[in-house]
């Protein structure tokens, strides 16, 4: 009862994750791993950023072994809902250097991130 401002008043932790703006992606991606949680056919459909791993939200807490717990990761799904909570689930499982991208791949592209096309296996 009373949401998270009461737990906070009872004095139980609380986590936040960083939110970087698109502007400041690029700048920001060259010392992170940047994590895709689109679906497959949305990295199809609408392109990816270079170096970038896929791994859709729903199959995260199985393949979080891909990534390396010490190394910075920069979050992003479409829009930015479901991206932030795969951070949360990151920082939950112990990974404490996580950003989530606000406004998704759709901002970054708009703010003039990288884009490729997905190449079909």
């Amino acid at each position: 009862a009373g949401g998270s401002a009461a737990g906070h008043a009872a004095g139980r932790p609380v986590e936040t994750v960083e939110n970087v703006a698109p502007a400041d992606f690029a700048g920001r991606m060259a010392q992170a791993r940047v994590l895709d949680v689109r679906n497959d056919s949305e990295r199809i459909s609408n392109g990816v950023v270079p170096g970038s791993v896929g791994i859709p939200v729903g199959e995260l807490l199985d393949r979080m072994g891909e990534l390396e717990a010490e190394q910075p990761v920069l979050v992003h799904c479409a829009g930015g809902y479901s991206s932030m909570i795969a951070a949360s689930l990151l920082r939950r499982a112990g990974y404490r250097l996580v950003a989530n991208v606000s406004g998704g791949f759709a901002a970054m592209k708009a703010a003039g991130a990288p884009v490729a096309q997905l190449a079909l296996a």
